[in-house]
């Protein structure tokens, strides 16, 4: 792929993400942040929008979990000045309790969304690519993901009303390189991305062994998006189901309660009905992430045996008394 190329893709990929969240008819106007590791994704990246927008703003996170990490961070400085990218950088404490490869990642995004929201800006851009979608995919896979899982990463996803977009999703990590190889740009090579404790790191070495891996890499992505498109569908079919079941919907400031007759949900379809209920609990709870399809097949579950029943369930209760399902906020 050619620098130009690299540079509109990202270009139309930002331009119709801001169009379709502003009123403002002056996208250039818009602050856009990116988050840059140093690594080779989130450096092309922040480079290809910083030569299309004016007002970019790298945020680095250091996890203080590497000797090598005051270094690259003061590599990628340098290289940022070079491009007058303006950066911050976050520190995270490294106190890490359970998990050191889902607490780090977690800590990041909120200091990434906290740093966007105490600056106002309303747009993060993420350089995951190609690559990263199909692992990410294959995880969930092995995982026993349902349809959401296997959607892997959107391009554009609100949080805490900021939009993280990804850019770059139907880019390949050579394609990165390259743009940065094409612009005599040197990146960081983060070492713990060869550490084969990590599940990621294990598949990734596993694809590359693959003959016809590019092929692999095409049509994976290809599948991805299929699914994706069936769950927009499908969301649309859950909106009009929980519209034309719902008994009594009051989601305001002070009360959150959603509340449905037994008979309507079992004549829906096993899909719709855990599809139904994963929404409604969302709804009520404010939650952004769904829950685990354990738990929603456990409620349904419940629902269908007729027997009553009240449980706590993601900060809410949902509890059924006769033919009446009713979830409501703690």
């Amino acid at each position: 792929m050619q620098l130009e190329e690299f540079e509109e893709h990202v270009g139309n990929v930002l331009k119709n993400t801001i169009c379709s969240n502003t009123i403002n008819s002056n996208i250039l106007t818009e602050q856009i942040a990116v988050a840059v590791s140093g690594g080779s994704d989130s450096l092309a990246l922040v480079i290809s929008i910083s030569r299309n927008f004016p007002n970019v703003l790298a945020i680095m996170v250091n996890h203080n979990l590497r000797p090598t990490a005051a270094s690259e961070i003061a590599q990628t400085a340098a290289t940022l000045e070079k491009f007058g990218i303006k950066y911050v950088i976050k520190e995270w404490d490294g106190n890490v309790k359970k998990n050191l490869e889902n607490e780090a990642r977690n800590a990041r995004y909120k200091l990434l969304i906290d740093t966007c929201k105490a600056q106002k800006i309303k747009y993060l851009c993420i350089g995951h690519h190609a690559n990263d979608q199909v692992e990410t995919f294959f995880l969930n896979l092995a995982r026993g993901s349902g349809l959401d899982g296997l959607c892997a990463m959107p391009v554009v996803k609100i949080v805490e009303n900021v939009a993280i977009i990804r850019p770059i999703l139907d880019l390949t990590k050579e394609d990165c390189r390259s743009y940065l190889r094409a612009l005599n740009v040197d990146w960081c090579e983060d070492e713990s991305n060869h550490d084969r404790h990590y599940k990621r790191n294990n598949l990734r070495f596993l694809l590359e062994q693959i003959e016809d891996k590019n092929l692999i890499l095409q049509r994976t992505n290809q599948t991805i998006k299929t699914l994706q498109e069936a769950k927009l569908a499908l969301d649309e079919m859950v909106d009009i189901t929980i519209n034309s079941i719902t008994i009594n919907r009051n989601i305001s400031q002070d009360k959150h309660e959603i509340s449905f007759a037994r008979n309507d949900f079992m004549r829906l379809t096993p899909y719709i009905q855990k599809s139904v209920l994963t929404r409604c609990i969302m709804n009520v709870s404010g939650r952004t992430y769904k829950l685990r399809l354990y738990q929603i097949e456990n409620v349904a579950e419940s629902i269908k045996s007729g027997r009553n029943f009240k449980r706590t369930l993601a900060r809410c209760v949902v509890e059924m008394c006769g033919d009446l399902v009713r979830i409501w906020s703690l």
